[in-house]
């Protein structure tokens, strides 16, 4: 049986969580790669950040004249952006680790089971 340190800050008898193996790893001071992300979804959620924020600069700067156009673009450009950093944020917490594998597996024996 694993016991809690009586300290809190003694790491030797102190119970590693799941994600705190995912995210530091076994040797302390790993940086965090990003080998678990969709490539592909994060250049997409980038590529339209960039867009929207070009069209709003386009918009802001005032190379289009007519009214409703502008407004348009700006009103495209912004939800474009919101996209953008909703799908890279998506992204970027749906990596493929444990905690994810472990949760997909507690959610799927409790929904067999009823």
């Amino acid at each position: 049986m694993i016991r809690k340190s009586e300290t809190g800050k003694d790491s030797l008898y102190r119970r590693r969580k799941t994600r705190e193996l995912t995210i530091q790893g076994r040797v302390p001071h790993q940086k965090r790669s990003l080998s678990g992300i969709n490539r592909l979804h994060l250049s997409v959620s980038l590529l339209m950040i960039a867009l929207g924020l070009f069209s709003v600069f386009l918009v802001v700067k005032g190379d289009v004249r007519e009214v409703w156009i502008t407004s348009t673009l700006s009103l495209l450009g912004s939800l474009n952006v919101m996209t953008g950093v909703w799908l890279c944020y998506e992204t970027v917490t749906e990596r493929k680790s444990i905690d994810n594998l472990v949760k997909g597996a507690i959610k799927r024996s409790i929904f067999d089971k009823n």
